[in-house]
């Protein structure tokens, strides 16, 4: 059975009797349209869908929409509504996936998906995507000319995205990526895992709340779930999400007030230098554990700094060696941190620095001509 896109939302109950896929051909949504009608439909896509301004997609629960290789997408410009069900996610994956809806390709055991098999969710500008118990799998096409990142789900610009109760998994760099997402960005109760690099990403100046989340090996075989660039370095990342490893704050300037820890004692390693702005505070939550890589990295103020540690929770900078502080967060065993292991902290003219049950170790790096 095939549908044109404008005819995508055909009515096809589920006492239809087939094998294979529905086949929807590439093209643009001008209507608001309906993906599954309840009959747990199995889709293929000929070709990269997308959803024009003012228009809806919403997909019900039970569905599954495979698509056959790198050239095909779902790029949406007016709304995206994934509903699905805890009995009946929303699947969104590689036509060689036998594991969801069976051997639609007809090939038996002879072809088998793998990350980056087609080229994922993208939620532009103005737009708003919003999965509930939905599943995005091998999805994160490469191309260093035409697709350089890539992604499970993309959020660029205004607009919200919503992610709950799903699973984001086996993707090619980025599960979820936040890029200038300028909008309310929510991702709560989900499972994010088996992703080459950040499982979540918040680059430029992506606010984003992370909470109730379980991340396996996201980022580096598991050592970075979470990145985060430094104007995105303040996102709320809750006690109750789940990972092993650090949270990757990329080095850059912060240009705007910013809690790090969210009372989550949170570990943080910082890939560069971060330099705080006159006239803005960085402050920093008890039980906040900061690692540094090497001697290139410091913390530069020349606003205000707060390490509002206490008793019971001291704020840490640290080696990213130092086991003693949040273990073994880079992963590779017994390692031993020693004195000049990263620059350490600058307080600069005009600059306030106030630390309260703060800890500094390993720091004091020397180099005869530039420190």
């Amino acid at each position: 059975m095939g549908l044109s896109i404008s005819s995508s939302g055909a009515d096809i109950t589920a006492d239809n009797v087939y094998s294979g896929a529905i086949a929807i051909e590439g093209g643009t949504i001008i209507a608001n349209t309906n993906w599954g009608n309840g009959s747990n439909a199995i889709y293929y896509l000929t070709g990269t869908v997308t959803v024009n301004p003012n228009q809806t997609l919403s997909i019900d629960p039970g569905t599954i929409i495979k698509s056959p290789n790198a050239n095909v997408a779902i790029d949406v410009h007016g709304t995206l509504d994934v509903n699905g069900a805890e009995s009946g996610h929303v699947i969104f994956t590689a036509y060689a996936d036998d594991t969801a809806g069976g051997d639609t390709n007809g090939n038996g055991a002879a072809s088998a998906p793998s990350a980056g098999y087609w080229r994922g969710m993208g939620i532009h500008n103005g737009a708003t995507g919003s999965f509930d118990y939905a599943e995005v799998r091998y999805s994160g096409w490469y191309d260093q000319y035409e697709n350089p990142t890539t992604y499970g789900i993309y959020k660029t610009g205004a607009g919200d995205l919503t992610v709950t109760h799903s699973i984001i998994r086996n993707i090619r760099n980025f599960g979820i990526w936040l890029n200038s997402a300028s909008g309310v960005n929510l991702i709560s109760n989900s499972n994010i895992k088996d992703t080459s690099a950040y499982g979540i990403y918040a680059g430029e100046t992506s606010p984003a709340t992370i909470s109730a989340n379980t991340f396996e090996n996201a980022g580096a075989g598991g050592i970075f779930p979470i990145g985060l660039s430094t104007l995105s370095s303040g996102a709320s990342i809750t006690a109750d999400n789940v990972y092993s490893g650090a949270i990757a704050i990329e080095g850059g300037t912060i240009t705007a007030n910013t809690n790090w820890g969210n009372g989550s004692n949170a570990i943080y390693y910082l890939t560069g230098t971060v330099t705080v702005n006159p006239n803005q505070t960085l402050s920093i939550d008890p039980g906040t554990i900061i690692k540094s890589p090497n001697a290139n990295v410091a913390i530069d103020v020349h606003g205000t700094l707060d390490v509002n540690g206490t008793e019971s929770g001291h704020v840490i900078f640290t080696a990213y060696n130092d086991d003693a502080a949040g273990g073994d967060t880079n992963g590779n065993g017994a390692s031993a941190p020693s004195a000049g292991y990263w620059r350490g902290i600058g307080v600069h003219n005009g600059a306030n620095g106030n630390f309260d049950y703060a800890e500094v170790r390993y720091s004091g790096w020397y180099d005869y001509w530039d420190n």
